[in-house]
Formats: structure tokens, sequence, C-alpha cells
């Protein structure tokens, strides 16, 4: 580990007026249906508009890029988006709340799995990264980490599921940041040659780590990045796996650790043994053509596998063999969740396309 970053002292973010938690993200105008956030009961196979905010207002205006379910609890959900902080449900998405977050662009959401209530939010406020906790299911915030200088956005945040007080962030200046003090202080894990896109952590051992690039592919360290980080794809050698330098989501399967997604301009690929070997998971789109891609993955079967391309949704229930596709907006799906505690109700967040 390198340079040690201290976070600021714990800033309690005070609530904001009344005046701006009823009308500031908010509006009275009927909203476009396939704006917000989605939500589907049936495994994706319909989808409703989940955006209320009280009895008449919505936030389908918002652009979300991140959305969690509580794995505590399945009705607690939490949205964060562009210049939109962090919205919460305590209903299962029928409604939505403002939290004293309000400002920031909030990229990546992570509860804790161990401590129910504990959450991470990361993302920038006026091109500085940041990061907030939260203690009470996201309803309030407090800031924990503020950047240096400029452009250090924060890309995405995760928690360990084996030790709590151990949380990683992904910046835009291409460094994995670790804490292990629950974000009091925060250090440089390891440097990559670009900006880190997501961060995964194994399901069989919390020290085998994934972190996807958005220019020098897959990486994998098996020991929390104590030594070093070894590239899975985005090789020259890669097998013939062209356009995986741009990895936009890495999935480890609940279902069976050792399956790992991978999801790049190349399309879907899949590993059978943490990221050893890699094999195609046909899709019905042209490699190289995806501009944006989200996965999906039952908490109880390794066979249903879901993914959001760009405008379109597809589901499989047989280990991604055969897709079921739909288009389900007219803009870009950013955010792609499943209930851990019931596989059947998906969640998605749209950013509108301009």
């Amino acid at each position: 580990m390198t340079a040690i970053l201290r976070s600021p002292r714990l800033l309690l973010l005070f609530v904001v007026p009344v005046a701006l938690l009823l009308f500031g993200g908010v509006s009275c105008t009927r909203p476009k249906p396939d704006r917000g956030i989605l939500r589907s009961v049936d495994s994706g196979a319909t989808w409703e508009q989940k955006t209320r905010v009280g009895e008449d207002k919505t936030i389908a205006g918002r652009n979300f890029l991140d959305i969690q379910v509580s794995p505590h609890d399945g009705s607690v959900i939490l949205a964060g988006g562009i210049e939109s902080g962090v919205w919460v449900s305590t209903n299962g998405a029928e409604t939505w709340s403002a939290t004293n977050l309000t400002q920031p662009t909030v990229k990546s959401v992570a509860f804790s799995a161990v401590t129910e209530g504990v959450v991470y939010a990361s993302g920038e406020l006026g091109g500085i990264g940041k990061i907030y906790k939260s203690e009470d299911n996201g309803s309030t915030w407090s800031e924990v980490f503020s950047a240096t200088h400029r452009d250090q956005r924060v890309e995405v945040i995760q928690v360990d599921w084996y030790n709590d007080e151990i949380v990683y962030a992904g910046t835009q200046d291409n460094a994995i940041l670790k804490s292990i003090d629950s974000g009091e202080n925060w250090l440089v894990n390891t440097r990559f040659p670009s900006v880190i896109n997501d961060i995964e952590i194994s399901l069989d051992d919390s020290r085998l780590i994934y972190a996807a690039t958005d220019g020098s592919g897959l990486w994998r360290t098996t020991d929390a990045g104590a030594t070093e980080w070894v590239r899975l794809l985005g090789n020259e050698d890669d097998g013939g796996f062209t356009r995986t330098s741009r990895v936009f989501d890495v999935e480890v399967d609940p279902a069976l650790p050792s399956i790992v997604y991978a999801a790049s301009r190349h399309g879907l690929t899949r590993s059978r043994d943490s990221g050893d070997t890699w094999e195609d998971v046909p899709l019905l789109v042209s490699p190289g053509s995806i501009s944006q891609l989200r996965i999906a993955l039952d908490p109880f079967s390794f066979q249903p596998v879901y993914v959001a391309i760009d405008s379109s949704f597809y589901a499989s229930d047989n280990f991604g063999e055969t897709w079921d596709p739909q288009k389900v907006t007219n803009h870009k799906i950013r955010a792609l969740a499943i209930d851990p505690n019931d596989p059947q109700t998906l969640y998605m967040g749209i950013q509108e396309a301009k």
C-alpha cells in the first residue's frame, strides 16, 4: 500500500430545509412512463414505473446511476443519481423520500452485509470525489472522505461481506482506496492504468477481489491487494476476446461463486473457475456495438441471468443459452438490481438519452 489519505472529520450533513425536501428534484408534472426507476415482480417479464414521492410528486425526471436493495430487508432500497444524492424507499419502491444527501452525483451505493443499517455511497460534488456513510439505512449521511484535488471522482464503493470494517472504493484517477476502520481513514491500495468502473468481492473468499477498468481490462487479486493484481481480460492474448479493455460491470454469481461474469464492449463473458479461463455468452447483439451493459444474478440459482444493454432488458433462465429480450425504455438503463431475498423482484435505474 502507498500514500495515506485521511478522511476529513466526520461531517454530519444537516437536514436540508423542508421546502427542498418537498420540491427539490421532484416534479408535479405527469411523468414519462419509461424514466426514473422501474420495478418488475415477475423476473423481468413486465416492468412498472415506481417514482412516486408523497401523494402527487415524482422523481421520474431524475437520472439514476445505481440502485441497491438491503440484504437485511428487501423493502429498503436506495437509489443514487446525477446531482440527486440518494433517495430512499422503505416500502419496496412504492414511494420514495429524499435524504439529507441531495446535491452530490452518487454513482455507487453499497450496504453492509454484516451490520444492518450501515451503507456507503460514493460519487462527486463539484468535481471533488466524495464518500458518504449512513448508519440508518440511508436516511441520514455523513461525509467520510473528500478527495484532495478535482477530478478524483469516486466511481464505485464496495463493503467486505466478511468484515465490514473493510471498505473499497475505485476512483477516476485509477486508484483503489481501502479503509480498514469503517471509513475513518483511507489508503491507496493500488493504482491501475485506467479508471476503475467496478469492484466485486468473491463470496467464496473476501480476499479474492475483481476490478473492472475503463481501458485496461479486468483484474484480480487473491490477497485483498496486499501483493499484486493480475490482469484477466484486456490483454492482447485473450484468446479472441476483443474489445475487453473497457469493462463496464463484473459480477460474481451468489449461488455459485466460482462463476464470474464480465460485461464489456465485447459483450458478455463468463468464467467458471474464478477468472482463470473465460468463455463467450452469446447475446442477441453484435460484439463491439455495446455502449452500456449491466448484469444481475439470481441469489439462489446459477441458471437465471439478467442483463441490461443500453435501452433493452434480456432474461435467460438457462445459464445464458437462450434469451428473452424486450425494449423497456427509450433511454439508457444505467442500473440493474435484484432483491437478494426475492429474486423475482428486479429494479432498474434510467438515465435520459440525449
